[in-house]
């Protein structure tokens, strides 16, 4: 299981790159994007984290091979390849426009990556080591498909022509979805990656709206409200005492 992982991971970053490279279906992954406007995907420089995602899940597929107490890494196996497959499978349905598909994906990789999550956390993790290359890979990796699964329903959306009386309010209804998420996560499992995963979702947002001039303001505000409750919350319940 433990080369399976590699390979696995090996074939999502193969088919992502060659999205672009080649690129899949003559569009490159932000070229499809365009073709579903809407106000709550990010700018394009945030989806710069998954270099760092990527880095963090390779950090996780080397762990079992450099500890010896890699039992927990090892049990994820199965759900971690089954994103894998999910993963290459949403790039190939999203290139070929096949939106509704591409969401239904999205939802399954979503359910998997919380059920690893929530495994994860009903152990303690060992030491640092372990949590950094078994814990916080994936944190961030759920943060990220969170905020990317609300950005795909906005772009089901937008493929049937759904317009909002008020598409400042509509974006701003998915910021506070975020916040819902982090408060929840944050409560119970005091996770400060999650959050900060989040609040970089945000800031692309943001920068993303402030080229229009008549969501400028409204966005702006929610999204730095949204980054100060999210700073908030994650402190809170990460540094809080425990009630014995």
């Amino acid at each position: 299981m433990k080369w399976l992982n590699i390979l696995g991971l090996a074939a999502v970053i193969t088919v992502n790159a060659l999205a672009n490279i080649l690129p899949i279906n003559g569009m490159s992954t932000g070229q499809v994007a365009a073709l579903y406007p809407n106000l709550f995907t990010p700018a394009g420089i945030t989806f710069s984290i998954w270099t760092i995602i990527y880095l963090f899940l390779t950090g996780y597929c080397i762990y079992p091979f450099i500890s010896s107490d890699n039992k927990k890494a090892v049990s994820l196996s199965g759900l971690f390849l089954l994103t894998c497959l999910l993963n290459c499978s949403w790039i190939l349905v999203w290139h070929h426009l096949l939106i509704e598909w591409s969401l239904v994906i999205m939802i399954l990789l979503l359910i998997t990556l919380y059920m690893i999550y929530v495994k994860i956390h009903s152990w303690q993790p060992h030491s640092k080591r372990e949590k950094w290359l078994v814990y916080k890979p994936f944190s961030i990796y759920l943060a990220w498909i969170s905020v990317a699964t609300i950005a795909n329903i906005a772009a089901l959306l937008s493929a049937y022509d759904f317009s909002p009386p008020s598409p400042q309010n509509w974006v701003i209804a998915m910021v506070i979805a975020t916040q819902l998420l982090v408060y929840l996560i944050s409560k119970k499992y005091r996770d400060i990656a999650f959050a900060l995963v989040i609040i970089w979702a945000l800031i692309g947002i943001m920068l993303k709206n402030t080229d229009a001039e008549l969501t400028f303001q409204p966005v702006t505000i929610a999204c730095i409200l949204a980054i100060i409750f999210d700073a908030w919350v994650a402190l809170h319940y990460r540094y809080r005492k425990t009630v014995t």
